[in-house]
């Protein structure tokens, strides 16, 4: 006699592949090498820099959202004094996201274009 649970008609296995087919199509990252420019490139329209707190090792987006964050989590500490590392590292910082990221770019368009080249 046959069980009365309903057949699978597909796997977990093949339902999670088509969903990450569909990320993937959208624009989504990936965890490999392949999506790594993609991972490190500022996203569209911000600049995608982070401000690692020097106490507990967090990262905030903005130097408001790293006093709003001292206030709540080290309230002992004072945060006049700490806001003047901050504004220097996120200068910095700002700096070398930019170079690095034009580095990036840099090294990427001459592979295109030898490509190119050889194809003609």
């Amino acid at each position: 006699m046959g069980g009365k649970a309903k057949p699978t008609k597909h796997t977990a296995k093949e339902i999670a592949g088509k969903i990450h087919a569909a990320k993937m199509r959208q624009g989504g990252c990936g965890g490999g090498a392949s999506g790594k420019q993609q991972r490190i490139a500022p996203k569209e329209g911000k600049k995608d820099i982070y401000i690692q707190c020097e106490k507990c090792l967090t990262m905030q987006p903005s130097l408001k959202s790293m006093q709003i964050h001292y206030e709540a989590k080290h309230p002992k500490e004072n945060w006049a004094e700490a806001q003047k590392i901050y504004e220097k590292d996120e200068e910095n910082q700002q700096v070398e996201d930019y170079e690095k990221y034009e580095e990036q770019a840099y090294e990427e368009e001459p592979n295109e274009q030898n490509e190119g080249e050889k194809q003609e």
